[in-house]
């Protein structure tokens, strides 16, 4: 039969509550694309909750529906698919007909309470178009999910083998050959007299940070940021946003692989943690840190807690003054500032690679027509008005800006005033003449473009969330 096709009515874009739960395997489908089960709404069946998107506990075999996954880009491509039921550990091969762990076929065997009383994969085939279920000719009962969408119910399919009463969803393209042209999610059924389901397998927590020191990790001290949203992801999104704290909690994750990330800031916010990993691991779940992303896998009831994450915002801090306000201020300059001015090695415009010891008379003349011709030179300009800054109190030299590329940057980049002065002293002395291209050059150029940054007040750490922007929208 032809279906019509429904529009999308009352489903929230981001999951909340109950995780989905997928399998970890590569997919050509894409990482947005997602399939998931769910129930009719006349019907019912849930044992989670009634909004049909995180439904992953059921009271029977013939409650559990499947759906083609939210419109708006983030369901199914259009495409042709099939649909089968699998016991946990068979997704490299079993969504094959005739193959072991394949609760939907008509084969029987393999596992334990598999006897075979399904029906082939063609009378299992349906077409999706703009994440809707648009066509289906098969025998299967048709029913209408809380969001108002067309699902299919996945019955008739054999007992799993799994003491939990875990089952595994999967779609897949037709023809597939590979997992990868597949997708998964875990629902379970739970043995007769223990409705409600079990307590949850695994549970998430953590916190939202102000990285105030940017070193990549959550100190004491540091304060938590509210509202804001942090994802963790199997087939689709789920969100969760902070609280008041800074910290969230995601319960009721059936075992599985999941991804947790936070959403990135906007303007001026920079993501610094979490880069050392302060994660600790109850139960069956081993946990891993690359990007500031955690990877979760739990195979039993589990919880994994201290899944941080550090943001800081970059503008003005203090009243740092530019180099072209020294050059037209030199009545300004104290007469016992130039020993330290000329501690830094400055490099004069002409001749190319020669030092300069820097007078009263002459400072002037040297900030402003410095160029970048020699890098070397430019980079002398920039750390001396920064070297008045802070002899002049309007900058400390402890302050934390943002300086990549420099050999005086932490992990996430940030570098103190006073390491970016040090650093400049040392690659001006050791490297007067960067004219031509080079490693020299180049790390003088990040040196001079993180100082210049700073002497217009643009990449000092704020002092703490209250001076940045909201934070990102769920």
């Amino acid at each position: 039969m032809r279906l019509r096709q429904k529009a999308l009515s009352g489903l929230a874009a981001v999951a909340t509550g109950i995780g989905l739960s997928v399998v970890a395997v590569p997919s050509a489908l894409g990482a947005g694309n997602a399939g998931y089960t769910t129930f009719d709404q006349t019907q019912g069946g849930c044992l989670d909750g009634t909004n049909g998107v995180n439904c992953n506990n059921y009271a029977d075999k013939g409650d559990v529906y499947m759906d083609g996954g939210p419109t708006g880009g983030n369901g199914l491509a259009d495409g042709d698919y099939y649909f089968a039921v699998l016991t946990p550990g068979s997704q490299n091969g079993g969504f094959i007909d005739g193959t072991t762990g394949n609760l939907s076929d008509t084969t029987a065997g393999g596992t334990a309470g598999d006897s075979g009383s399904g029906d082939d994969a063609s009378n299992r085939t349906f077409t999706v178009a703009g994440g809707l279920i648009s066509a289906y000719g098969g025998t299967h009962a048709l029913g209408t999910a809380p969001d108002g969408k067309t699902i299919i119910q996945l019955a008739p399919y054999d007992d799993t083998d799994n003491a939990g009463g875990v089952y595994i969803l999967a779609i897949c393209q037709v023809g597939a050959t590979s997992p990868s042209q597949c997708k998964y999610d875990a629902f379970r059924i739970p043995a007769p007299g223990t409705n409600p389901p079990p307590p949850p397998f695994l549970t998430i927590s953590g916190e939202k940070y102000y990285d105030a020191n940017a070193n990549g990790q959550l100190d004491p001290g540091e304060v938590g940021i509210a509202n804001w949203p942090i994802n963790y992801t199997d087939s689709m999104s789920g969100t969760v946003l902070t609280d008041s704290s800074g910290t969230f909690t995601v319960g009721d994750l059936l075992p599985d692989t999941y991804s947790v990330s936070e959403t990135p800031g906007t303007g001026s916010w920079m993501q610094t943690g979490n880069t050392f990993d302060q994660t600790s691991v109850t139960g069956a779940a081993t946990e891993s840190l690359s990007n500031f992303v955690y990877t979760i896998t739990s195979t039993d009831t589990a919880s994994v807690s201290g899944l941080n994450f550090g943001n800081v915002c970059i503008g003005a801090v203090g009243a740092g003054l530019t180099l072209g306000y020294w050059g037209n201020h030199v009545s300004q300059i104290q007469a016992g500032w130039y020993a330290t001015l000329n501690a830094l090695h400055p490099v004069q415009k002409s001749p190319v690679g020669s030092y300069i010891t820097l007078t009263k008379t002459n400072i002037s003349n040297f900030l402003l027509q410095a160029t970048a011709t020699n890098m070397a030179n430019m980079l002398s300009a920039q750390a001396v008005t920064m070297e008045l800054n802070v002899l002049s109190g309007k900058t400390s030299a402890s302050a934390l800006v943002y300086a990549p590329g420099t050999d005086s940057a932490n992990a996430a980049g940030f570098a103190t005033i006073g390491a970016l002065l040090a650093e400049a002293a040392a690659q001006l002395l050791a490297h007067p003449n960067t004219v031509a291209a080079g490693p020299d050059r180049t790390k003088q150029e990040a040196i001079k473009i993180a100082l210049d940054n700073a002497n217009n007040n643009l990449n000092f750490v704020e002092p703490g969330p209250g001076s940045c922007p909201l934070p990102p929208a769920a």
